[in-house]
């Protein structure tokens, strides 16, 4: 059997702290995550990308924002980037990816928030709100 999977990262500076995922009427599952990223530093914030069972991407998963920071911008890149698999043998393979980054605006410190929506060429759509916390 040929089995495909599309996995979720986020942020290099702190780990996600998931809650619960919900699914809306429209079938969308949507998760939250928190970051914390420095003052005046662009960050990333999230990676997205889709391997399949020989490591390999299987297509370039597609990130828009649904809602933007009210207190930076975001940019969204396609770069490669190792994936953050299950898989222990897919971990030291790049492979072409979706990169999110915030940029906070010059001397902001405290919250922010931004809503992205994921969609992967194998398992569908999902979106996540991202909770940042922007520190000196």
């Amino acid at each position: 059997m040929n089995y495909k999977i599309a996995i979720l990262s986020a942020s290099i500076l702190s780990l996600p702290l998931s809650g619960c995922v919900t699914t809306g009427a429209d079938g969308v599952k949507t998760s939250r995550s928190q970051v914390t990223v420095v003052s005046g530093e662009r960050t990333q914030i999230r990676r997205n990308w889709s391997v399949d069972n020989d490591c390999l991407s299987d297509g370039l998963p597609k990130v828009r924002v649904l809602e933007g920071p009210a207190h930076g911008r975001v940019s969204i890149v396609n770069e490669k980037l190792f994936p953050n698999t299950r898989r222990a043998k897919c971990r030291t393979q790049k492979v072409m990816g979706t990169v999110t980054y915030y940029t906070p605006d010059k001397g902001y410190v405290g919250p922010d928030r931004v809503k992205l929506r994921q969609s992967y060429p194998v398992n569908g759509v999902d979106d996540t709100k991202i909770d940042i916390n922007v520190v000196r």
